[in-house]
């Protein structure tokens, strides 16, 4: 992707929909980029949420980011998050910034920064335990 070993983007958002973030937080940030409205977004959001606990305990944080565009508002976001029970930062990236810092054009998407450089970007979803493994030690 021409990502890879790249400075991750700076962390720029308008607000915060629950908890904050940074990349200080932990060894390794999983960066979510999601809408409240993407079908994909519906199915991988929860799942994350589920496999919070498990990636923490592999030193990895979990931050969601949302431009809240087409039907989104503020408050469907907020309904989501609590809906699906998703306990890990959430905020309204600014300007779109956040999305073009990691070449985001298409959503879910996902990129996970180690050391502050950009080790992975891809799908959500294709973000197995064997491939996260490799990753973090790597």
């Amino acid at each position: 992707v021409g990502l890879i070993g790249t400075d991750a983007a700076p962390i720029e958002v308008d607000s915060w929909f629950q908890g904050k973030g940074d990349y200080a937080g932990a060894n390794v940030t999983l960066m979510v980029f999601w809408e409240v409205w993407c079908p994909h977004c519906k199915k991988e959001m929860p799942e994350l949420a589920e496999r919070e606990a498990e990636l923490k305990k592999k030193g990895v944080q979990v931050i969601g980011f949302t431009k809240v565009t087409k039907s989104a508002t503020d408050e469907t976001v907020a309904a989501f998050l609590k809906e699906h029970k998703v306990k890990f930062p959430n905020a309204k990236e600014k300007d779109g910034s956040m999305s073009k810092g990691f070449n985001v054009s298409g959503i879910p998407a996902a990129a996970l920064v180690k050391d502050g450089k950009v080790i992975w970007r891809g799908h959500p979803g294709r973000l197995d335990d064997a491939t996260l493994d490799k990753l973090i030690s790597g």
